[in-house]
């Protein structure tokens, strides 16, 4: 116990510096000289594993072009030239050191006799770690790959050519100001374009400091049942970067409204009445309600002048929304009436098309044959007329009246320089409604009046309209006094300088043909006013090459 004791405290008692630093250089230099021979035993314990070599060789793409396929599998073909197997081959029949070839785990690894002439070995008689001897460099091949270098089972080669357009975004969205700046410009070349002398020409302009171009292509209408077309390109420059933008307008036919009216009769009241479609008048329009009864718009309704006229407005339970279902705009330009609809026929359209003239009064009936009969009143002359595929035009005189009725096949569109009056249904013989195969049009043209016959002639009941009307005077429905219970249904479209009340003889209900959105009855008259057609509110980005 009193050795123990002595051992301590000789142990934790003070020494010298000099003690102190002699037994510190001593420590070092043992724990060196440990971790020393752990090392070479690490060392020498690899030393027998053969270096693994990596080559990468970047070429040109333009030397790859007759290259062998991108894609080698080295493992497992034996009689692929650059598989493993095959290069072991090779060069041991070429040279004194053989590579080695890595044994599977199951398998133990023993030594091989090398030659080790002129070669650099260690102390021990073995080959330096890391040595590689000038037969085992590695031998580019004609197509630039090293032939013993490692290569994984499915290389391929990067795809080059990058798309920089997938790169780059090929849009970006216009800013608010950018976008509020267009519309007023469209606004006003929808409206003013006719008159703007625009067509195939360069337009002009800076905003906010930024200069903007916009070029004109016009196209006429291929045919006549087409719309003239305007394709407008924009183009700007933002930072550097060339934007563009691309839309286009549309020419308006009279056809295109789903009621039309020039000069609204302040006599006439919208009550009983029903509208699908977009509604258009150059003046005050009246609309009344009585007894629950009030009228419905769904489409957007636009008016040149800048207020309704209302005689419910003081009503407390009024709501104008619950009348203008579609939106209602004041204040809108007028669209003014051509003052003939013969011009709108030309040569061109009736040169291949079937034309017929009527020079009195007469009655014109439709069948769902494709024919019609026309007998005239004066002679009761009849004459049957088949139709052709083309167009039909019936061109009716200056004291010509046209009383029509009956069921149209075929495109067809019937002119008269005087009246046309309605005495009966005027349907298509495939209802729009229930097929999509139905190619039936109708147009009537009238440079006076279009007239609902007396009820004696139409009998009771509702009548039925099928066509795109146009009375450059008046729509007019006679001896309104005649009350009923029916329905003035038009299918199609409605325009007119004015209209007469329907009622008490009938409400009103109008449905707009939506196939009249992409085409007009044959040389149906068209407006001086466009509207965008097709815009995206974006800018089209020019990929820097």
């Amino acid at each position: 116990m009193k050795l123990l004791k002595n051992y301590f405290q000789a142990l934790f008692s003070p020494i010298s510096l000099k003690k102190a630093l002699v037994l510190s250089l001593f420590a070092h230099i043992t724990i060196a000289a440990c971790l020393a021979v752990i090392a070479n035993q690490f060392q020498l314990s690899n030393q027998f594993q053969p270096p693994l070599i990596f080559d990468f060789v970047f070429s040109p793409v333009e030397d790859l072009k007759n290259s062998e396929p991108n894609s080698l599998d080295l493992d497992k073909n034996p009689e692929n030239p650059k598989s493993y197997d095959a290069i072991q081959k090779s060069e041991s029949s070429t040279q004194s050191f053989p590579v080695e070839k890595p044994a599977p785990e199951s398998e133990s690894i023993t030594d091989e006799t090398v030659n080790v002439e002129n070669q650099p070995v260690d102390e021990f008689g073995k080959i330096e770690p890391g040595y590689v001897p000038e037969s085992e460099k590695p031998v580019l091949n004609e197509n630039l790959f090293a032939v013993n270098e490692i290569i994984p089972a499915a290389f391929t080669m990067p795809k080059t050519g990058i798309d920089i357009s997938k790169v780059v975004p090929a849009k970006i969205s216009m800013s608010p100001k950018q976008v509020k700046m267009l519309n007023k410009k469209f606004r006003k070349w929808t409206e003013d374009f006719y008159k703007m002398d625009l067509p195939d020409s360069t337009l002009i302009w800076e905003h906010k400091g930024e200069q903007y171009k916009a070029t004109f292509d016009h196209r006429p209408a291929k045919n006549n049942m087409d719309m003239d077309e305007v394709l407008i390109s924009i183009q700007t420059e933002k930072d550097g970067v060339e934007l563009s933008s691309h839309m286009k307008m549309k020419r308006l036919a009279f056809s295109n409204y789903a009621q039309f009216v020039d000069n609204w009769d302040p006599l006439v009241a919208v009550h009983n009445d029903e509208l699908d479609g977009r509604f258009h008048a150059n003046s005050q329009i009246n609309i009344t309600k009585s007894r629950g009864v009030a009228p419905k718009f769904y489409g957007k309704v636009t008016t040149s002048s800048l207020e309704i006229k209302n005689s419910v407005s003081r009503m407390p339970l009024f709501n104008e929304e619950s009348i203008f279902l579609g939106g209602l705009e004041t204040g809108v330009k007028p669209i003014n009436l051509p003052r003939k609809l013969f011009p709108f026929i030309s040569e061109a359209d009736t040169a291949l098309s079937q034309v017929y003239k009527v020079n009195e009064g007469a009655k014109i009936v439709f069948h769902k044959n494709g024919s019609f009969t026309v007998t005239k009143f004066k002679t009761g002359q009849k004459r049957k007329i088949k139709m052709n595929q083309d167009v039909c035009y019936i061109f009716g005189g200056k004291k010509a009246k046209l009383h029509l009725e009956g069921i149209v096949k075929g495109k067809a569109l019937v002119y008269a320089a005087d009246k046309i009056i309605i005495d009966g249904d005027l349907t298509y013989a495939n209802h729009p409604l229930t097929t999509n195969k139905t190619d039936d049009y109708l147009g009537l043209l009238s440079e006076k009046n279009i007239e609902i016959a007396h009820p004696d002639v139409t009998g009771p009941g509702d009548l039925q309209i099928f066509a795109s009307l146009y009375a450059k005077r008046r729509f007019v429905v006679r001896h309104l006094s005649r009350s009923g219970d029916d329905t003035l249904y038009i299918f199609g479209s409605l325009a007119a300088g004015s209209i007469s009340a329907t009622e008490p003889r009938y409400a009103t209900h109008i449905a707009f043909d939506k196939r009249l959105e992409r085409n007009r009855p044959p040389s149906f008259p068209m407006t001086n006013r466009y509207e965008v057609s097709q815009f995206e509110s974006k800018w089209n980005v020019k990929s820097r090459n």
